[in-house]
């Protein structure tokens, strides 16, 4: 089998896993869903399951790295796109995904949520910089930044999603205005 052929199928048997674990999870308590569950709800061998992941939380945190890939990707391909721009796409896509949030809530992992976007947010953020490392002021500002855009997503997602992308967009633009410049260190 050829390379491509064998990366797409290895592609769709992820996305498969994943999306049957997140509609067990709709379903189900998470502590109480096994590789037998998954397997079984995504067509695939319970060793399918295993030559591709090691527990619930890897299948989670690939699906996260997975969408901040397409997020980054997006983000790229418009070099001069504003903060505001960026926050309609973001909460776009959490509203496409309505029961993504109250389903992670429910299960107890917004936590791991959280880490996951700190980590793809500083990934970002040193690729977009050219960097190893942030300064401590940067990464302050990035856990900073993460944890609002998170906690307001959540807050978002508790009242039903009332205001639109647009509005919320607005409304954080408006808390990092003027935004911070992580590429400058502050005079002494």
């Amino acid at each position: 089998m050829g390379r491509k052929k064998e990366e797409h199928e290895t592609a769709l048997v992820k996305n498969y896993i994943s999306t049957a674990l997140l509609l067990l999870m709709e379903q189900n308590d998470y502590q109480s869903i096994t590789v037998t569950d998954i397997a079984k709800k995504a067509g695939v061998s319970r060793m399918t399951y295993y030559r591709t992941y090691s527990s619930k939380e890897d299948i989670l945190i690939q699906y996260f790295n997975n969408i901040a890939n397409d997020f980054i990707s997006e983000i790229k391909s418009h070099p001069n796109i504003t903060l505001y721009q960026l926050a309609v796409h973001f909460f776009t896509f959490f509203r496409e995904h309505g029961n993504l949030i109250p389903t992670l809530k429910k299960a107890n992992l917004l936590e791991l949520v959280f880490q996951n976007f700190v980590d793809n947010l500083k990934n970002f953020y040193t690729n977009l910089l050219g960097k190893q490392n942030l300064s401590a002021s940067a990464n302050y500002h990035l856990h900073f930044s993460a944890g609002g855009l998170s906690f307001a997503l959540i807050l978002w997602s508790d009242s039903g999603y009332k205001e639109t992308p647009e509005q919320m967009a607005q409304m954080i633009a408006s808390f990092m205005t003027p935004p911070l410049d992580i590429t400058k260190t502050p005079e002494k």
